[in-house]
């Protein structure tokens, strides 16, 4: 994941900027794709569907992150820049901690602390990485509203 979010970011770095917008819009869609494809793969139990759902996981990182922050940055009003770039990591950070509390509540409702077989395992990662892929849709209409 953390190769394919760079690589993806090293691809996109010099597209051109009417490009930017579906670039924003696309990271999304392939999040919810790679977490709903983690299900399936779990659910299934291949080992290549798992990879490409973290080439996708990656590549939703990759291709929209930095075109985010620059167009949340370039919205901000004049006297506001320094602060809305300043303040970028600080909400990057909460996020990751709030995501990984959400799916660690989603993993543990659905049984994954006391999964005593791999059945019971693999029912509780399908679950999680569904929910998680469910719990990321929002995203998907928050980057079509960023980019009108």
């Amino acid at each position: 994941m953390a190769i394919t979010w760079s690589s993806t970011a090293i691809l996109v770095a010099n597209v051109s900027e009417a490009a930017r917008p579906r670039l924003i819009r696309l990271g999304p869609v392939l999040l919810v794709a790679g977490l709903g494809l983690l299900a399936i793969a779990f659910a299934t139990g291949q080992l290549p569907l798992v990879i490409l759902a973290q080439i996708l996981i990656g590549a939703a990182y990759g291709t929209s992150w930095a075109y985010t922050s620059q167009t949340i940055m370039e919205a901000a009003r004049p006297g506001e820049r320094d602060r809305a770039s300043a303040l970028l990591p600080t909400i990057q950070s909460a996020g990751y901690g709030i995501g990984a509390a959400v799916a660690g509540l989603i993993a543990n409702t659905a049984g994954i602390a006391t999964a005593q077989t791999a059945q019971q395992l693999t029912a509780a990662l399908v679950i999680t990485f569904a929910l998680c892929a469910l719990v990321s849709l929002p995203a998907v209409a928050a980057a079509r509203a960023m980019t009108r």
